[in-house]
């Protein structure tokens, strides 16, 4: 299994509820793409945001892309993968 973890920050001026619900959206379409096992989108205190993926393997997650990346400051954009031990 594959830990796909990618942390940001919204543009300047974005709606929050805004990318929430693109987020929604997102989240129903990345359900019904094969490979991937959960999806959630967290916020820290300081506005930083954080999606983690469980994907199947590392070929289910290069597939994939994000469909709210209009309101992500792409500067800011982390993304890490790690393969699980167990």
């Amino acid at each position: 299994m594959l830990i796909e973890v990618t942390t940001f920050r919204l543009i300047d001026g974005a709606n929050v509820d805004d990318f929430l619900e693109a987020d929604a959206r997102e989240q129903e379409c990345v359900s019904a793409i094969k490979g991937i096992v959960r999806r959630t989108t967290a916020r820290s205190d300081d506005g930083v945001w954080a999606v983690v993926t469980l994907w199947w393997g590392t070929d289910y997650a290069q597939a994939a892309s994000d469909e709210f990346t209009a309101f992500v400051d792409g500067g800011t954009v982390r993304n890490e993968r790690f393969e699980t031990l167990d």
